[in-house]
């Protein structure tokens, strides 16, 4: 069985999914588990995660959740996988990295 360590740990401020990349700002290190009304593009990086666009990162499905590992200091990067749609991008952190 699976079990998700989440002791100590709050959900990460939502953000706004649309037609422009947004971004966390820097997290620390661990496994975070995400999910999104919506279908969108997902991009882990240091510097500028923002820059994600319909065409790269990972797809997420709306309804579904993923998965990321994040290391110290990265961002998640999130934008719409097609125009106009919109909703809330959800974070948590939920395990130690690897």
């Amino acid at each position: 069985m699976e079990a998700l360590y989440i002791e100590g740990k709050q959900q990460g401020a939502q953000l706004d999914i649309g037609n422009s990349g947004v971004q966390t700002g820097p997290l620390p290190a661990g496994v975070y588990k995400v999910y999104t009304p919506v279908d969108v593009r997902v991009k882990i990086d240091a510097a500028n995660a923002a820059d994600v666009t319909p065409l790269t990162g990972d797809i997420v499905l709306k309804g579904n959740t993923e998965k990321y590992h994040v290391p110290e200091g990265s961002r998640i990067g999130v934008v719409a996988a097609r125009d106009g749609l919109t909703g809330k991008f959800e974070y948590h952190w939920v395990g130690r990295s690897f």
